[in-house]
């Protein structure tokens, strides 16, 4: 049983498959499919209120992510991060934040993000490597259009409901948030469109297919 096609993948290249296989996506918590999604019109948006969440790890990236905002410090934004941040890397990462005074915080680990993330506008997860993503369809079940790395499993899991950047480009995210600010893509569709993929996760869909 795999979370996702890539998974299934590597297993089929580390111990080869079985007759009886098959994917099993992940679900999310309850609280998130029951909590209101945020209700507002992201395409009228004049600032941004973005959010990470994950664990200070290096698939995570978030060396890339902190300095793409190196390229945005004239632009109305901010970026909040959620998970533990006590990791060898939490010193460099903070340095870069401190050396160019980026608008990027630490926010630690937090036992309700169901009702955190409502408070921000757009969700961004620039992992090198996933096994499925949860953090992702958490986001979109709260109705936050979601920036993506531009990996295979992260588009499974977004049905493609996501605007990617290539994390091989330095300059791809910084890019992408510029169109967002002068309107060039449209956030609404992607937070509605989010909201009924995310039901798709739902803990009891995931105990019936089981």
């Amino acid at each position: 049983i795999a979370v996702s096609k890539l998974v299934l993948d590597d297993y089929a290249a580390a111990i080869h498959l079985t007759k009886k296989h098959f994917i099993l996506k992940n679900y999310i918590a309850d609280e998130y499919l029951i909590h209101k999604p945020a209700s507002k019109d992201f395409d009228q948006l004049k600032t941004f209120k973005i959010i990470a969440v994950g664990n200070l790890k290096e698939s995570k990236n978030y060396e890339y992510l902190i300095k793409s905002f190196i390229h945005l410090k004239n632009y109305p934004l901010s970026l909040d991060i959620y998970g533990n941040h006590k990791s060898p890397l939490y010193p460099k990462l903070n340095s870069i934040i401190a050396e160019h005074q980026l608008p990027v915080s630490f926010k630690g680990q937090r036992e309700n993000m169901h009702e955190i993330i409502c408070g921000y506008d757009l969700y961004i997860m620039s992992s090198r490597f996933e096994g499925f993503g949860i953090a992702a369809v958490e986001a979109m079940s709260a109705g936050l259009p979601v920036l993506l790395s531009d990996i295979p499993v992260l588009r499974e899991v977004s049905y493609n409901n996501a605007l990617f950047f290539d994390i091989n480009d330095p300059m791809a995210l910084a890019t992408l948030i510029k169109q967002i600010i002068e309107g060039k893509h449209l956030l609404n569709k992607l937070s509605e469109k989010g909201i009924e993929i995310a039901r798709n996760y739902s803990r009891q869909k995931y105990i019936d297919e089981l």
